[in-house]
């Protein structure tokens, strides 16, 4: 059979690359006809022009290689079209229709190296063999896997440019401070790469909030990034306000500090000029992770000062989600704790008795013994809801909703009880930490936040948040 090769790539700069050039192709295309037989009448080209077109006398019109190949068809001069992919000739299907339908009128087959469709010979095409309308069918669904296959080589190209060459990527977008160079590189743009730093500054040794960072920026007239000349316009911002998403976005990049990374994909040598330093990029995150507190269970874990120990003082700890609604800023409420706990330590006896009165105000074993009730009052209701299933009395769905309910309602009464349990046995723990604080009490200023952390873990059960409140401090 007469075959036609044709190679392609949708941009100049592939068809510089070795990895998909238009030589590779070739080659492959002709090893594959040589092994099978088939004679090479000609070979075309594409070096860097898209196949993404719904019509097929547009893409003629605009590709002269494209155009090269189907006249060979037009002419009765091949028999056959080898590509390594169907997506080297069409990238839609209404282009896939429209070159099958022009193949098929010339009895003319496509063949993929990729995805091989064994083509039936020129006799059997022309006797009214059904073969090629099997070709046209098993080719539309071959299209469909070959865009994700090509999906997929993409995503794993640019996760290589990331982790083996320290390139960024990114579409139209770049990030603030940064513009694009001639040769598709990043430079530093200077009259952003001072508000930039501005930005970290007022974070990192003034504690500004988003907010307050962002006002100053728009009374001041500087462009945000949707704004800027170098920047798509629209793209974070709009009518020159800075937003708080704007400033958490910028604050969250590690593009500043030289690093690079997409979809998982990471590498700290990026080859791009950085704009921040380590130790101002590292004080912003550390304010950043400090700044504001919110009553959650386990909220604040790593190295802040009342990891572990905020909650909020409605939902306490039966609520496993940030509430935002009670949320109060960190400093403050460090201060205060500190405060809290410096008295503790110069006066504990009369912190002892306090803390009793506090403990008394519900009995801690009266508290226990209610719990254990309603764990055994939640087994009987489950034992109830089995047997009405096993009678037919309830679903299979509906028993499993009742399960889910009480499994949920039991942790939370168990979480209760050992919490309780844990009051019971504090005592003796709050008398030897508050002697080891005595000695100490003149450091707590100077301590790390991990050493203020264990210490107020050794004082404190909680810290509950409520807005408009001072925070109320339960001692263990």
């Amino acid at each position: 059979m007469r075959a036609v090769i044709v190679a392609a790539v949708s941009s100049a700069e592939q068809a510089s690359e070795e990895k998909d050039s238009i030589p590779g192709q070739l080659a492959a295309c002709r090893q594959t006809c040589q092994q099978r037989g088939w004679t090479v009448a000609d070979e075309v080209s594409i070096p860097g022009h898209s196949r993404d077109y719904n019509w097929l006398h547009e893409i003629i019109r605009d590709c002269e290689g494209y155009g090269q190949w189907v006249q060979l068809v037009e002419s009765d001069a091949v028999d056959l079209v080898v590509c390594r992919d169907y997506d080297r000739l069409w990238r839609t299907d209404a282009l896939r229709a429209q070159g099958t339908a022009l193949c098929r009128e010339h009895r003319v087959q496509v063949f993929s190296l990729n995805q091989p469709v064994e083509p039936v010979r020129p006799d059997l095409l022309a006797s009214g063999s059904d073969s090629h309308l099997v070709m046209e069918a098993m080719s539309g669904i071959i299209s469909e896997m070959e865009n994700r296959a090509r999906a997929r080589r993409m995503m794993a190209g640019k996760r290589a440019r990331i982790t083996k060459r320290g390139l960024a990527v990114f579409g139209g977008n770049v990030p603030y401070g940064y513009k694009r160079g001639p040769n598709g590189n990043f430079e530093l743009v200077p009259e952003e790469l001072h508000w930039l730093r501005w930005i970290f500054e007022r974070r990192a040794h003034d504690h500004w909030g988003y907010k307050r960072i962002g006002r100053k920026l728009t009374r001041l007239g500087v462009s945000p990034p949707g704004l800027s000349p170098q920047h798509k316009q629209g793209r974070c911002s709009h009518h020159g306000i800075w937003h708080r998403n704007t400033l958490r976005g910028i604050f969250r990049n590690p593009f500043y500090i030289g690093h690079v990374r997409w979809d998982g994909a990471y590498n700290e040598n990026g080859k791009h000029p950085r704009a921040i330093d380590d130790d101002l990029w590292e004080t912003a995150q550390r304010v950043t992770r400090q700044h504001v507190v919110y009553g959650k269970q386990g909220a604040l874990l790593g190295t802040h000062t009342l990891a572990g120990l905020v909650r909020c003082s409605y939902h306490l700890s039966t609520h496993g989600t940030r509430c935002t609604s009670n949320w109060q800023r960190a400093e403050p409420v460090h201060a205060f704790v500190l405060a809290a706990v410096k008295r503790v330590a110069l006066d504990p006896e009369a912190f002892l008795e306090y803390r009793q009165t506090q403990r008394d105000d519900a009995s801690t074993q009266a508290r226990v013994d209610g719990v254990n009730k309603s764990l055994q009052a939640l087994q009987h209701r489950w034992e109830r809801w089995n047997r009405a299933f096993e009678i037919g009395a309830i679903s299979l769905n509906e028993m499993l909703e009742h399960r889910q309910r009480i499994l949920r309602q039991t942790a939370a009464l168990k979480a209760e009880r050992a919490e309780l349990a844990s009051l019971q046995e504090s005592s003796t723990i709050i008398v030897a930490g508050l002697q080891g604080l005595q000695q100490v009490v003149d450091l707590l200023d100077d301590m790390t936040d991990q050493e203020l952390n264990r210490a107020y873990l050794g004082l404190i059960a909680r810290v509950l948040l409520g807005r408009g409140q001072d925070p109320n401090i339960i001692w263990l």
